[in-house]
Order: structure tokens, then sequence, then C-alpha cells
């Protein structure tokens, strides 16, 4: 049985969202004067390096979950527990990442490593599942 309906689905979904939420705040950014721009710390900097390492993720875990979405939908079979878990965790994680650039700069560390730790740890287990299959 599923933990959600279409979890690789609405994963795609949610990272998409994303990756627009944060492109759109760039694009206010740039058009209220691009504030802070080349300041290091600066609220538009931060917002910058955040959406440049959700623009780098995006694409490559969208692909991952419409892989296992089409393969599981292909075979019948369900997605496993925890390669929905895997799924929920990594968008999760790029959402944690996210609130890096709204909280103040000395707290930007204590919210974007354990993102971090996260997503690369749901990442490896994604891989991993597609190797396992592979094989």
């Amino acid at each position: 049985m599923s933990f959600l309906p279409n979890t690789a689905l609405l994963g795609v979904g949610a990272l998409g969202f994303l990756y627009w939420a944060l492109a759109f705040r760039m694009s206010l950014l740039r058009v209220g004067g691009s504030k802070g721009q080349g300041q290091p710390g600066s609220t538009f900097e931060r917002t910058h390096t955040v959406q440049l390492l959700t623009a780098e993720w995006t694409p490559w875990l969208a692909l991952m979950y419409l892989y296992f979405h089409f393969t599981s939908a292909g075979s019948g079979i369900p997605l496993s527990f925890w390669t929905e878990i895997a799924i929920i965790a990594t968008a999760v994680s790029r959402y944690i990442f996210a609130v890096r650039a709204l909280v103040p700069q000395k707290f930007a560390f204590a919210v974007g490593f354990p993102a971090m730790i996260l997503c690369y740890s749901g990442f490896l287990g994604l891989v991993l599942t597609i190797v396992s299959r592979a094989l």
C-alpha cells in the first residue's frame, strides 16, 4: 500500500513550485533595485545562493521522482515505503534549505546544514534504489 497517492508526482509538483517561488522572489529583488548585490550575507545574495542551489537540485530530483512514478505505474507495483520516505525527505529538505535565505545570517548554517544532510541521505537512498532495481 502506498504511503501517499502519487507521492512521486506530488514531489515533482512541490519542487516545481519551490523553484518557481524562488525565481519569482529573485525577480522581485531585482525589480526592487538589487539592494545588497555583491555584498556577502545580504538578503539578495542569500536568496540568490538558495535559488541557484534549488535550480541545481530540482531537475535531478524531479527526474528521479518521475522514474519512480513511471516504473511503478508501468509495473503495477507501488513504491516501497522507504522509497516514498526518501522522496518526501528530499523534497522537504529543499524547502527547509530555502528557509535559509529568510533566517538571519547567524542561523543560516543551523538551518542549511541539516537540510543538506537530509537531502544527501535521501538522494543516496534514491540512487541506491535505482541501482538495486537495475541489478
